[in-house]
């Protein structure tokens, strides 16, 4: 199965888009409360059943959304434990673990 990238920056101050963002996750209820202006941590989901990783970084003025689809659980745990070393998040960094995790870049969109 081919792995995707998807990635979004959201100020946490539009709660238009962050609410978009999070109803379509099946536990978006659960993270929204998370996204909000002064929030600063990273927080990671799996889905079994679509085989997609979740991580959402905020800075406590934005949240960087990483969706990588085509991974199985045990991938998606180690691209969680590999963004331990980020310290500058980013498209390139996370791409990076992607890299070192799995071996291959996915195809970003």
């Amino acid at each position: 199965m081919t792995v995707k990238l998807h990635h979004t920056e959201i100020p946490l101050t539009d709660t238009v888009m962050l609410d978009a963002m999070t109803g379509t996750l099946p536990d978006g209820a659960e993270l929204r409360p998370y996204l909000r202006r002064g929030f600063d941590g990273t927080v990671h989901r799996y889905y079994a059943e679509i085989r997609t990783a979740f991580t959402i970084a905020a800075d406590g003025t934005a949240a960087q959304c990483f969706e990588v689809s085509g991974v199985t659980l045990e991938e998606a745990r180690r691209i969680a434990a590999g963004c331990d070393e980020i310290e500058e998040w980013s498209v390139d960094s996370f791409q990076s673990i992607i890299m070192e995790v799995l071996g291959r870049v996915g195809n970003r969109m």
